[in-house]
């Protein structure tokens, strides 16, 4: 049994955080420096995350464990068509159409599978095509949720970057004092530009989630593909700077142990969201009750909603999905 790497699990502890945390602050208006602050990261950490560990089942053909993949996408999907069941909102369940929280799982599924074809081939100049290819993808209109092919094309350079990098090489250069100290400033200064320059920048946001053409995007239009090519430099040096500033352990290894379970509190949380906002109310409660803001109710939902998903009796059902057990082969 290969032993887990604490410091991987515990980033995508912090990234799948910051979706739910995001995925509730998308109830409240008055959020939008904060969008743009995780749409920075944390969905194209998640899938560099995934193609770091993906090397194996890429290089062995492991089409049954990329098969899951889709699996999940639709396991997904009725769980979200459910909620919308709860909540009373008509929805079609179209199976080749996603804007939402699935697009990750078919997104993953199609990765690997683009990557098998990709793998023999000089990972520099795959690279340097796929971000080719992002920036200027953003011109055609006909890229859109059908199949989820315009975030595909965005975000396949962080997949196939996880896949081209060794992750304890990648942990080991990151993991310099120097790098550290730069790491920090740098997230500071950026965070600190959205504070002071958000009005100007706003129009950006938009272009962070990968599913709009250039032509919809206030600003962009003909100068897309640099803002595009922008965006990469920005996202692979923030996301170089996180994964710098996380530490190798942390306490007793639960941050880690819950980091692992990630993908269910993914395929899960927006379920409770649904529940919770739009069933419940507990917003409109909650102010009827006390005299504040309810936007004091993202972080502490955040933490329950992480917890409830993440619980190992839930991780079965994950493991059958997620871990296929191929008759008279031990793999």
């Amino acid at each position: 049994m290969v032993q887990r790497i604490q410091k991987w699990d515990i980033l995508k502890f912090i990234l799948i955080f910051f979706v739910v945390f995001g995925h509730i602050s998308e109830q409240y208006s008055g959020m939008g420096g904060l969008f743009i602050f995780i749409y920075s990261f944390h969905m194209p950490l998640f899938i560099f995350v995934s193609g770091l560990f993906s090397k194996r089942t890429i290089n062995e053909k492991r089409y049954d464990k990329i098969f899951t993949y889709f699996v999940l996408y639709i396991f997904i999907k009725i769980i979200i068509f459910f909620g919308n069941f709860v909540r009373h909102t008509p929805v079609r369940f179209n199976i080749l159409y996603e804007g939402g929280v699935p697009w990750y799982a078919f997104a993953i599924f199609a990765f690997c599978l683009i990557t098998v074809f990709l793998r023999k081939f000089d990972p520099k100049y795959v690279f340097v095509l796929s971000i080719a290819l992002a920036c200027f993808a953003g011109y055609d209109n006909s890229l859109t949720d059908f199949l989820v092919s315009s975030r595909i094309v965005v975000f396949y350079p962080f997949f196939y970057a996880g896949y081209a990098l060794d992750a304890n090489t990648v942990a080991q250069k990151l993991n310099r004092k120097s790098i550290k100290i730069c790491s920090a400033v740098f997230i500071i200064g950026y965070i600190a530009l959205l504070c002071l320059q958000y009005d100007n920048i706003r129009f950006l946001h938009p272009l962070l989630t990968g599913r709009n053409s250039f032509w919809v995007l206030e600003k962009l239009n003909e100068f897309g593909a640099l803002f595009r090519f922008g965006y990469y430099v920005l996202v692979f040096l923030l996301g170089a700077a996180i994964i710098s500033l996380i530490p190798n352990t942390l306490g007793k290894g639960t941050i880690a142990k819950l980091g692992a379970r990630s993908v269910q509190v993914y395929a899960l949380h927006y379920f409770f969201i649904f529940l919770l906002y739009h069933n419940l109310r507990i917003d409109e409660w909650f102010e009827s009750v006390f005299p504040v803001s309810a936007k004091i109710l993202i972080l502490p939902l955040t933490v329950i909603i992480m917890l409830i998903c993440s619980s190992k009796y839930l991780t079965p059902i994950f493991d059958f999905i997620l871990k296929p057990k191929l008759k008279g082969k031990n793999r």
